[in-house]
C-alpha cells in the first residue's frame, strides 16, 4: 500500500472514532422480528382483479366484506368470508373504465364517473346511485355546479353516511349531496381534506390537517359541520374501521398497521411492515377483523391490487437463522423493493439494511462514514451498493475488499453479461469485483461526416478535430473558458495525465500544453460562446444548432432502448457516432455508470449474497416497459423486441413521449417521429457489447482537481504562457504524489 493510503487510512481512524459513536447500534435490526404477518392471497373468480378506488362493505355480524372487482367490459361484487374465501361474483353492467371513486353498501353502489378532456384538462364527474336488488340507476348532472370554482376540479374523498347521503371531497370543501343528487350541505376546512371514510354503522369522517394538527373529524350531519377533532399522528394514512377488539379505528402509518383507542387515545403497532416484508405505502387496508387478521389490498409496482388475508406469524429469532447485511449510504427506493421482495420470498434467511443516512445524515457524510468503518475494520458488511459507481465503490475494489463474482454466477450468466459490464468491472486478472443495474451510458455524440471512421481519440486528436471544423462550427455548444472540463473531457479527466503505476505525471507534456492553447482560444463566458451560434438558434427548436451542422460534438446519456433515437435527434442524421470522452490510448471513451453492488471479502455466506444480487440482476419475471438498459445480453434483446411495437416522437423543444404502433396516433406539430427498427438493434446492442466502458479502476482527487482550476484560471488571466502554466502544475502535482505515495 502506497504511503498516501496509509496516512489516509489513520486519518479515517481518527474521523471514525469522533464521528460514528454508536451509529451501528442505532441502525441496527432488532435481534428478534415480532408483529409479523404473513399473507395469502384471496382467490377472485376467474377474470377478475380487484377495483382499487372503492371503499367495501363489511358486515360486522357475519365478518363478510363485499369487495368491487372488474373484469374486462364490465364490474362486480364479490362477497369474501371470515377464512379467505371468495363467492360467486354478481355481475354489474357498468364498465370499468368510466370509474373513478366507488362504495359499497349493503343495497347500493355508489360511484363516480370522471371525464377527463385532455386538451383543457378539466374533469367532468358524474354521481350513480346503482340499486344492487334489481340493477336500477340514477345519474346526477355535472358535479361541479355543487362546488366552488376550481381551475380543474378534482375529487378525492368519498363516503356514504347511514342516511344515503353521499360526502364528496375536494382540496378544502366536502359536500353532501342527498339521494336526488341536492346538495344538502357544505363544509369547509381552513386546510386540504385528504380523503373521506365511513364506519360500518355509516358515520362518515374526513382526515387532513385541520389548523396544525393532522385531525380525525367526524361529519355531523344535523349541525352540517365537523365534530370533535381527534388528532392522528402525521404518518397516518389510509383509515379503516374493523371489529372493536379494543380499538375504534385502524390506519396504516410509515412503520405498519396501527390500532387506535380512542378512550386512552393511544396506538399500538400490530402489523410492522419491516418484520413482513411488506413496503410502506402499498398496503390499503379493507377490513380488520381482529390484532391478529386483517383483509387489505397489496399494490405492486404496476398499480396492480391483490386481495390479500394477513394473518399474524411467530416472531422470529434472527439468531436462528441464516442473515444477510447490506450497506449503503443514500436513499433508493429500488433497493428496498428488492429488499423486501427478497425477504418475503426466502422466510428462512433475512436481509438487514444499514441505510448511513437513515439519521439523517447527508449522503457525502453518509458515503464518507461508511467507508471509514469498513476500511478501519469497524463494520463488515455483506454486501456494499451505492446509487452509482463513487468514490467508495472504488475505493473498496483497491484495497482488494471484494469477492470474485464470476465463480458464483456460471458461465451461463457469464456469458450472458454485456461486454461495457465486463470492461468496467473486469480485474486485469480476470476477476468480476462488482456488478450492477441500471445502465447508463454518458458519451460524446456526433455525426460521422465530421467524426470520420474514429471510434475514439487521444485530447491530442480531440483537440486536432476541433481544430480542422469549419469556422462556422463549434466542437460543443457553449463551450467557455468558464464551462467544467469534465462536461466534455469526462470526469477525472486529469487522470490521463497521471501513471497510477509509476505515481507520477506528464502535465509538462505536448499533449497537456496542447490542451491549454486550445483552451486559450475559447470565448471568455457562454454568453460570448452562445452569441457564436445566434444566427444559428430557432425560438423552439432545443437543437437547431446541431441540426444544422453548426455544433460537432453533443452530450448524450443513453439510458433506455427509445434513447438510442437521439443519436439521430440530436443532428437529424441517421449516421452518428458515439465517440466519448477522450482516453489516454485513443479507444472510445463512453463511460458507464450503474448502481454497482460488491459481495465483500469479510461475507462468509457469499453464495448466499449471490442469490439475493441475482435476483436483481435476473428477476423471475423481467419486464420489458419502460424499463432502463439491463446488464444482461438477453435482457437487452427481449427490450428491443418489445420496443418494435411502439413509436417514439421527439419533440423540437426536447421532450418526448411514446405509445403502441396499433394505437391510432397523430405526429403533433413540432415533434419527430422514430420507429425502432433491426438495425438500431445491431447498433445498440454492438455499441453496449463492443465498444463503450471504460474499467472503474481511478479515484477522483480534489487535491488535484484544486491545483489545476487554480493555475488555469491563472493561465486564463494572462500571468503565465501555457508553458509556465503546465511546468507550474507538473512541479505541484509531482510534490503532491511525492508527499502521498
Amino acid at each position: 500500500m502506497k504511503t498516501f493510503s496509509k496516512i489516509l487510512l489513520l486519518f479515517l481512524c481518527v474521523l471514525t472514532l469522533v464521528s460514528c459513536g454508536n451509529d451501528e447500534e442505532e441502525a441496527a435490526e432488532p435481534e428478534v422480528l415480532t408483529n409479523i404477518f404473513r399473507g395469502t392471497t384471496v382467490s377472485l373468480p376467474d377474470g377478475y382483479m380487484l377495483t382499487s378506488a372503492a371503499l367495501p362493505y363489511r358486515d360486522t355480524e357475519s365478518d363478510e366484506v363485499t369487495v368491487l372487482c372488474q373484469a374486462e367490459g364490465h364490474l362486480a361484487l364479490v362477497t369474501v368470508s371470515p377464512d379467505g374465501s371468495a363467492g360467486e361474483p354478481q355481475v354489474l353492467d357498468i364498465d370499468p373504465q368510466t370509474v373513478s371513486r366507488a362504495v359499497v353498501t349493503k343495497e347500493m353502489l355508489y360511484y363516480l364517473e370522471l371525464h377527463f378532456d385532455s386538451e383543457t384538462a378539466e374533469r367532468s364527474y358524474y354521481l350513480h346511485n346503482f340499486r344492487l336488488a334489481d340493477g336500477t340507476e340514477t345519474v346526477s348532472g355535472e358535479l361541479s355546479e355543487h362546488f366552488m370554482p376550481y381551475d380543474s376540479l378534482r375529487i378525492g374523498g368519498m363516503a356514504v353516511t347511514a342516511d344515503g347521503l353521499v360526502c364528496l371531497s375536494a382540496e378544502m370543501e366536502m359536500i353532501a349531496l342527498n339521494p336526488l343528487f341536492g346538495k344538502e350541505f357544505t363544509v369547509v376546512s381552513s386546510d386540504f381534506i385528504r380523503s373521506l371514510t365511513s364506519s360500518p354503522d355509516g358515520q362518515v369522517y374526513a382526515y387532513g390537517y385541520f389548523g396544525s394538527d393532522y385531525c380525525f373529524v367526524p361529519i355531523n350531519p344535523d349541525v352540517m359541520t365537523y365534530g370533535q377533532r381527534l388528532n392522528l399522528p402525521k404518518s397516518a394514512d389510509k383509515l379503516c374501521f374493523g371489529s372493536s377488539d379494543g380499538y375504534d379505528l385502524y390506519w396504516s402509518g410509515d412503520s405498519g398497521v396501527y390500532g387506535w383507542n380512542k378512550t386512552e387515545n393511544q396506538s399500538m403497532l400490530l402489523l410492522d411492515y419491516n418484520s413482513s416484508s411488506l413496503l410502506s405505502g402499498n398496503l390499503d387496508l379493507l377490513y380488520v377483523y381482529n390484532s391478529d387478521r386483517i383483509l387489505a389490498a397489496e399494490r405492486d409496482d404496476n398499480f396492480n391490487y391483490t386481495l390479500t388475508l394477513y394473518e399474524r406469524a411467530p416472531d422470529v429469532d434472527l439468531s436462528a437463522i441464516p442473515t444477510l447485511e447490506i450497506a449503503y449510504a443514500d436513499s433508493n427506493n429500488n433497493l428496498r423493493k428488492n429488499i423486501v421482495a427478497f425477504n418475503k420470498a426466502h422466510t428462512d434467511v433475512r436481509i438487514i439494511e444499514k441505510n448511513y443516512t437513515a439519521d439523517g445524515t447527508d449522503v457525502e457524510t453518509a458515503t464518507r462514514n461508511l467507508l471509514n468503518d469498513i476500511l478501519n475494520g469497524l463494520y463488515k458488511p455483506d454486501i456494499v451498493t451505492a446509487e452509482t459507481v463513487n468514490d467508495m465503490i472504488v475505493q473498496l475494489y483497491r484495497n482488494g475488499l471484494y469477492t470474485d463474482l464470476y465463480p458464483l454466477m456460471g458461465d451461463e450468466l457469464k456469458n450472458d453479461l454485456l461486454g461495457c459490464v465486463t470492461r468496467t468491472f473486469e480485474t486485469d486478472t480476470g476477476e468480476l469485483w462488482a456488478i450492477g443495474t441500471n445502465l447508463m451510458i454518458d458519451t460524446l455524440t456526433g455525426p460521422r461526416k465530421l467524426l470520420g471512421d474514429r471510434t475514439g481519440w487521444t485530447v491530442t486528436e480531440m483537440i486536432d478535430f476541433a481544430k480542422s471544423l469549419p469556422e462556422d462550427v463549434v466542437l460543443y455548444e457553449s463551450l467557455n473558458k468558464q464551462q467544467s472540463l469534465s462536461s466534455w473531457l469526462g470526469q477525472n479527466w486529469h487522470r490521463l495525465f497521471i501513471d497510477e503505476e509509476t505515481n507520477t505525471c506528464r502535465f509538462d507534456s505536448k499533449e497537456f500544453i496542447g490542451l491549454l492553447e486550445y483552451l486559450g482560444t475559447l470565448p471568455d463566458t457562454w454568453e460570448d460562446a452562445n452569441k457564436l451560434l445566434a444566427d444559428y438558434r430557432e425560438p423552439g427548436v432545443r437543437f437547431a444548432p446541431h441540426q444544422t451542422g453548426h455544433v460537432a460534438l453533443a452530450l448524450n446519456h443513453i439510458f433506455l432502448v427509445s434513447s438510442w433515437f437521439d443519436n439521430e435527434h440530436l443532428f437529424f442524421d441517421k449516421d452518428t457516432v458515439c465517440i466519448g470522452y477522450p482516453t489516454t490510448e485513443g479507444e472510445n471513451g463512453s463511460i458507464v455508470s450503474m448502481m454497482p453492488y460488491i459481495i465483500t471479502s469479510f461475507c462468509e455466506t457469499p453464495e448466499l449474497a449471490w442469490e439475493f444480487i441475482e435476483s436483481i440482476v435476473k428477476p423471475e419475471n423481467y419486464a420489458t416497459f419502460g424499463q432502463t438498459l439491463p446488464v444482461l445480453r438477453s435482457q437487452l434483446q427481449q427490450l428491443c423486441t418489445a420496443q418494435y411495437e411502439y413509436y417514439t416522437h421527439i419533440s423540437d423543444a426536447g421532450g418526448a413521449h411514446g405509445g403502441l404502433l396499433r394505437e391510432v396516433h397523430e405526429l403533433e406539430p413540432g415533434y419527430v417521429q422514430y420507429i425502432f427498427t433491426e438495425q438500431h438493434e445491431r447498433e445498440l446492442i454492438d455499441f453496449l457489447d463492443n465498444i463503450a466502458g471504460q474499467p472503474v479502476s481511478t479515484l477522483s482527487d480534489d487535491v488535484i482537481a484544486d491545483i489545476l482550476s487554480e493555475e488555469i484560471t491563472s493561465f486564463f488571466g494572462g500571468a503565465k504562457t501555457a508553458e509556465e502554466c503546465a511546468s507550474v502544475i507538473q512541479s505541484r502535482v509531482s510534490i503532491y504524489l511525492s508527499e502521498n505515495e
